[in-house]
């Protein structure tokens, strides 16, 4: 593979990497209420999502395996696609390691986790919906690793008697909590907030 290729393969791994910042974000921060709106609308991916939401093990053990493979391919791959050319430049093998992996790094930072990650948490019911066919079948796809990883957790979860899911109850509390904050935000008018 030359230097194109190895260029085009971290591209790649960034693309994937922020495939999985967005479907993390997405699932964590898609409100029921809304997702149920367009289940009752016909959307079978809405209800795909709430599927996920009610045992997101496997989902999040995905996310988790797909992140770490990606970050290391791409540690291994940038490193000997940047550090030669840099070392040419400034002649000094640790000097050239440091700038190819703070390059790497920081690519990956903006491009695969911080911009993915904001624009899922404005639109998370959106990009829920759109990731949601992808992301499983890459639990699919990934389902003998899958297994053996949510078990342990499973296991951690049952030695110290913790739930495996969220209770997605909504107290009076919860209502008028968002009734206040519609209403401060301008969205509900007052008359109809003291009703």
């Amino acid at each position: 593979m030359g230097i194109i290729g190895k260029i085009l393969f971290i591209v790649l791994l960034i693309l994937t990497s922020a495939f999985f910042s967005m479907a993390e974000i997405s699932l964590a921060g898609a409100r029921k209420i809304k997702l149920q709106l367009l289940v009752d609308e016909g959307n079978a991916n809405a209800q795909k999502v709430l599927d996920l939401q009610s045992n997101p093990g496997n989902f999040f053990t995905t996310v988790q395996i797909g992140v770490n493979i990606v970050a290391i391919l791409a540690g291994i791959v940038g490193n000997d696609v940047f550090t030669p050319v840099l070392l040419e430049i400034v002649g000094n093998q640790t000097l050239a390691f440091l700038i190819s992996f703070t390059c790497v790094t920081g690519s990956f930072i903006e491009f695969a986790d911080l911009i993915p990650k904001r624009l899922a948490m404005v639109y998370p019911e959106k990009t829920a919906v759109s990731l949601v066919n992808p992301m499983m079948f890459t639990i699919k796809l990934l389902t003998p690793i899958v297994w053996i990883f949510s078990s342990v957790a499973d296991l951690v979860f049952k030695i110290f008697n913790t739930p495996h899911s969220r209770e997605d109850m909504i107290t009076h509390e919860d209502i008028f909590a968002l009734v206040d904050a519609g209403a401060e935000a301008g969205v509900v008018h007052t008359r109809e907030h003291h009703l």
